[in-house]
Order: C-alpha cells, then sequence, then structure tokens
C-alpha cells in the first residue's frame, strides 16, 4: 500500500481551482449535465511530442506541452494506481467470501476483521484517488482544447505564399480613408465599429453583392442555410476558445452558476452555427458531401478606439460556406481545390485587383490547418486586406463536436472531414473598393456583375 499512500498525499496536494469547460461530459457520477465529450488522442499527441512542440512554436502559441505532458504521465500513473487498487478491493471481497464459507470460529473472525479493516482502508483510498483523477482528468481535458490542429503540408512555415493573382494592384495619387470617401459622397454614416450605417448606392452594393454570391453558390450546389446568431459555449469551446475571451466572442451575459449555458453572440453567417447543427449528429454516407451556404452578419469583437473604419468592424455582413466531407482527405482536398476555383471565378467578375494567399502557421487560428486568403489592397493603410478565406481544419472539430457519418445502419460511426470559410466579407470589401476609386470621381462606381441584382 506504500505507493498507494504516496499518490493519496500527492492527490491532496493538488490544487482545489475549479478547472472546467462546458465542452467535456463531466467525468463524476454525481453529475447529470452532459455535454459534449471531445475525441482528443492524447496518447498519440505525448507519443509525438516534438511534433506538438514544432507546431505550436511555428503558431507561436502560449502552450506548455511539457507542464501537459507532466500532466498526462500523472494521469497515466493515477490510472494504473486506480487498477491496483480495484483488483485489491476484488481479493478482499473474495477472501471475505471465503472466510464467510469456513464458518465462525475465533481465527477466522479476527481475519474477516482484519480484510474489513483494509477493505474500508483501500474505499476510502480508492474514493480519494477518484476526486483527484478526475480533477487531473479535466485540467488535462481543458488544456488539451488549446491544443492546435495539424499543419497542413501547404501551409507555409514562416511566410505567406501567393497562389493566385488577378491584375495588377491600384495606384492612386493621394489615397483617402474609405470613411472620408464614403461620407463626401452620402454613403456612410460612421459612428464607432460597433455603430455604422450604410447609405444609397453603399446599401445597394451590400444588397447585390450579397445576392450575386449567393446565386452562384446555389448554381455549384450549395444549399442556402439560415442559423441562429447565437451559440453556447459548449460550441465555442470546440475551437479552442475559451468563454471568458473577450477578444474572440461577445458572451450576452455570463452565468457563474451555469457556465455551460452561457451564449454567445457571433452571427448566423459564422462556422459555429453550423457546427451547432451537426454536433453529436450523424448523417448517412450518401448524403456526402454536405455544402451549405448563408448570408447573414457576423460579430467579432474589436476596440471601440479602432482606427480602421469599416475593416474593424464589430459587426460585418458575409456570405459564408460551410463543407462537409467523408473520412478520406483526397475527395476533401478534391471538393477544397474546386471551392477555391469557384471563389477566385467569383472575384474575377468584379474586375478588380485581388490576390489568393496561404498564410503561414503563425496567421491561422489554432482551428485551422490550412487557410486559402482572399485579399484586396487598402490603398490608405497600403495593405492587403483580407475579405475572405476558405479554411480546411479537416476531421480536428468533427472529433470534438462528434460530428459523424455512416456508411450503413450498422456500420461503425466515422468522423466528418470539414472545409469552411467567408465567400465574401461585403464590408470590406466594400471599403476597398470605395479606396480605390480615381480621384476626381464623384460616385462610387458599382461593379458591372453587380448591377443585374440591385433590383432583387
Amino acid at each position: 500500500m506504500a505507493l498507494t499512500l504516496k499518490l493519496i498525499t500527492l492527490l491532496r496536494t493538488v490544487s482545489s481551482r475549479c478547472y472546467s469547460s462546458p465542452v467535456l461530459q463531466h467525468m463524476k457520477i454525481a453529475s447529470t449535465n452532459k455535454f459534449v465529450a471531445p475525441v482528443i488522442d492524447f496518447a498519440k499527441q505525448m507519443e509525438e511530442l516534438p511534433k506538438l512542440q514544432e507546431n505550436v512554436r511555428l503558431r507561436k502559441m502560449e502552450l506548455d506541452t511539457d507542464k501537459l505532458k507532466s500532466l498526462w504521465d500523472l494521469l497515466k500513473h493515477m490510472q494504473a494506481t486506480k487498477t491496483q487498487l480495484e483488483q485489491r478491493k476484488t481479493e478482499i471481497l473474495d477472501r471475505m467470501q471465503d472466510f464467510k464459507k469456513i464458518g465462525k470460529n475465533a481465527e477466522a473472525a479476527e481475519e474477516l476483521a482484519k480484510l474489513k479493516l483494509e477493505s474500508k482502508m483501500v474505499r476510502e483510498d480508492l474514493k480519494t484517488l477518484m476526486t483527484g483523477f478526475w480533477e487531473v482528468e479535466e485540467k488535462i481535458m481543458v488544456s488539451g482544447l488549446m491544443i492546435p490542429n495539424e499543419l497542413h503540408t501547404d501551409t507555409p512555415w514562416t511566410e505567406d505564399k501567393v497562389v493566385h493573382e488577378f491584375g495588377r494592384p491600384p495606384t492612386v495619387t493621394d489615397p483617402v480613408s474609405h470613411l472620408d470617401i464614403g461620407r463626401s459622397l452620402g454613403l456612410i454614416d460612421y459612428r464607432d465599429p460597433s455603430c455604422f450605417f450604410l447609405k444609397n448606392e453603399a446599401a445597394l452594393f451590400e444588397v447585390s453583392s450579397a445576392f450575386f454570391f449567393a446565386d452562384a453558390l446555389k448554381k455549384y450546389d450549395f444549399m442556402p442555410f439560415c442559423n441562429p446568431d447565437y451559440a453556447r459555449s459548449s460550441i465555442v469551446n470546440g475551437f479552442g476558445i475559451s468563454s471568458d475571451q473577450s477578444d474572440s466572442v461577445f458572451t450576452i451575459k455570463e452565468n457563474i452558476d451555469k457556465k455551460n449555458f452561457n451564449l454567445h453572440l457571433v452571427g448566423g453567417a459564422s462556422i459555429y452555427p453550423f457546427c451547432a447543427f451537426h454536433t453529436r449528429q450523424t448523417v448517412n454516407f450518401s448524403s456526402l458531401p454536405l455544402k451549405y451556404f448563408t448570408v447573414g452578419r457576423q460579430y467579432s469583437p474589436s476596440s471601440l478606439d479602432s482606427k480602421y473604419g469599416l475593416y474593424d468592424t464589430w459587426q460585418r455582413t458575409t456570405n459564408e460556406i460551410f463543407i462537409l466531407t467523408a473520412n478520406d482527405t483526397n475527395e476533401m482536398m478534391s471538393v477544397f481545390q474546386e471551392t477555391l476555383a469557384m471563389v477566385i471565378s467569383l472575384y474575377e467578375k468584379l474586375n478588380h485587383h485581388f490576390r489568393v494567399v496561404y498564410l503561414k502557421a503563425s496567421a491561422l487560428e489554432s482551428w485551422e490547418s490550412l487557410r486559402a486568403s482572399f485579399q484586396m489592397y487598402s490603398c490608405h493603410e497600403g495593405k492587403y486586406v483580407e475579405i475572405g478565406k476558405l479554411s480546411i481544419s479537416d476531421s480536428f472539430i468533427c472529433q470534438r463536436l462528434l460530428m459523424t457519418y455512416q456508411m450503413s445502419e450498422k456500420d461503425r460511426k466515422r468522423f466528418m472531414k470539414m472545409i469552411s470559410g467567408t465567400a465574401v466579407d461585403i464590408t470590406k470589401l466594400l471599403a476597398c473598393l470605395l479606396e480605390q476609386r480615381s480621384n476626381n470621381a464623384d460616385k462610387f462606381a458599382m461593379p458591372d456583375c453587380l448591377k443585374s441584382h440591385w433590383s432583387v
């Protein structure tokens, strides 16, 4: 019992701080709340620790992999001790049954009393062990949710890679901010990142752009979808985003007693509601690939002191894409390339300079394996701005949110692969096009391909 006593003493020193994440299905027996039990292959991650550390380094993330490894080793040690205690508990019960069969005599009674005492000690040790076991396991799960996705082989390590370019960067002699242009033309009423209004041709541009991309997506067999503007913490946490990260998501109202039920304002045209629809759901293989799109609002926090105008607003109008494929890398890449080519063709119809860039590892979100970024040049800022994106997350999110498919009713469940992105961020696109107008233009020039959608 020396090993057990040593471990029990160690467990009593473990911090009693509460580590919890709504994405977890609570491990404790007393818990009645069930959410999502993410599938994270810790054994593989720890076996390939140098690979994980390189991934974290390239992404410039703050993740203590050594601490995670120590917790993992402790958990394995506790698991082994738990097995020993359970085996000893069974052995004691068997011996007690044997002595009961012998009958009542002094020697049997004395031995039975010793076994009862040892059984009580083992049960107490096991109870103490499991309390610590659940705590360490939960710490690992919470830290494990921060583990990033594996980098795709096409993801550049240190420098962005331009994979497509259309036209030449615009040249404007005296670049003016899109806000100044918008005000002078009566197109924009901007107060701060949380409040602005599009007027006249700018409002028409927003509507016509949305319908232009939506009509094209329907022709490419994308199904229109209507999403809620909100997502629960259980979904957001699956992306490695903590519920209290105020710089990543808006929290409607933090419920201290029921953090599992926190709501976040993310917008219907964002990835989270799509994932919420498929979380813990299984689809038939014959339905794949599933290709959705939606048009609507996307919400993300920024500083109220931001000076970037429409490039950094809390609310933006976007066309969002969401694709699920079978667990086949070749199929996933084929669909990714087809979708990428389709979106490129739509931007080319706008007849304005843009480029497509594979972003370097440090520019990716932790759940992204590869991102193709659609960028236009901001004449006033003197740099490229992302106006759309297409990302591969492979099966990373599907494993965390249990998004599966089956070949047949009796077949085992397999995790799907996911492609997602913003076909166009109309708010940012408008800002770029305003800054690219010639200095003497007295009105906003609507791209020809959008004019047929004015009356929609």
